[in-house]
């Protein structure tokens, strides 16, 4: 009889990962054999477990990552629409004013010429509408707001510093003007008198003849107080001028550009040489102005050192 050959494993085959374990419920080691194949099956296992799991997690955060830049930028577009509004509304605020100012100068200053306002930009908002394109050019319609707001400051910047340029040529001629109305001699130099002599030939009760009558006579109580006519300086306090020396004291002032007044039959006088005075200021009072003509002030008006009709200057 034959003796057959032994059969042997092969090296390979022989290696195997034995596991060892002890249960509670049993009272020897357990133990159980791996071959080559199950630990690559395993590792190949674990593998792919741990690569989708690996994926799910960036995925995730990836997404995560997404909504969260989608919800800032939302965010961001959100304030941005609201700080595009909020600057509509005051440039349209702003706007306004200029109109007003601008409408104002050009009533009040026929010198300076206004600058043509400019017809307001229609929005980029209603022209996309008109279009047919809606909100699906939100992201547009922000952007080209924003231009527009900014070509609106640009726009309202030159204007407001137009007016503010016209206000000021228009402002300085009217403090000329001011200055001009307030040394004119425009109001009564006393209250409550009346015109007892003209200005021009009337006939003098003192010397009864005609004699040329170079101011104005207001007739009025003794002691009643006496105004200047206009703002300017104090000239001259005099005594007895005038030809017959019939005048008593006086005040004379001048108002600038060669206009002076004259106030005579004064007492108590209360300003003096080089004093500045302004309208209504008071000057003195009316002394007595003897027994045929009475208290009375006289007044006259000079233009370049002539005397004029009082009566033509005064306003009330």
């Amino acid at each position: 009889m034959k003796k057959q050959p032994s059969r042997t494993m092969p090296e390979h085959k022989k290696k195997q990962l034995k596991l060892l374990y002890y249960s509670h419920t049993a009272t020897e080691l357990q133990e159980i054999n791996l071959g080559w194949k199950k630990i690559l099956t395993l590792v190949v296992t674990c593998m792919s477990v741990l690569l989708l799991l690996v994926s799910f997690v960036l995925g995730f955060f990836n997404h995560l990552s997404r909504n969260w830049e989608v919800l800032s930028l939302a965010r961001a577009h959100q304030k941005l629409s609201n700080v595009i509004s909020d600057m509509h509304t005051r440039m349209n605020a702003i706007e306004g004013i200029i109109q007003h100012i601008e409408k104002q100068d050009s009533t009040l200053n026929p010198f300076v010429d206004a600058p043509a306002a400019q017809k307001p930009v229609a929005s980029f908002t209603s022209r996309l509408a008109n279009l047919g394109f809606g909100d699906a050019a939100a992201a547009l319609v922000d952007q080209k707001n924003a231009e527009t707001e900014k070509s609106r400051i640009d726009e309202l910047d030159r204007r407001l510093n137009a007016a503010r340029v016209q206000r000021a040529q228009s402002t300085e001629i009217r403090l000329a003007e001011l200055q001009r109305l307030r040394q004119t001699p425009s109001v009564h130099p006393l209250r409550g008198g009346r015109i007892s002599e003209p200005f021009g030939w009337t006939m003098d009760p003192t010397i009864d003849q005609l004699k040329y009558h170079e101011g104005i006579d207001f007739s009025a109580l003794q002691g009643t107080t006496v105004h200047a006519t206009a703002d300017g300086v104090v000239k001259e306090l005099g005594h007895h001028f005038g030809r017959t020396s019939e005048y008593g004291r006086y005040v004379l002032l001048d108002h600038g550009n060669g206009r002076q007044t004259r106030y005579a039959h004064l007492k108590a006088i209360q300003v003096k040489p080089g004093q500045r005075v302004s309208r209504f200021t008071v000057l003195g009072v009316i002394d007595d102005g003897g027994p045929l003509v009475g208290p009375h002030l006289h007044y006259e008006v000079l233009e370049n050192g002539q005397p004029v009709d009082p009566a033509g200057f005064l306003l009330d």
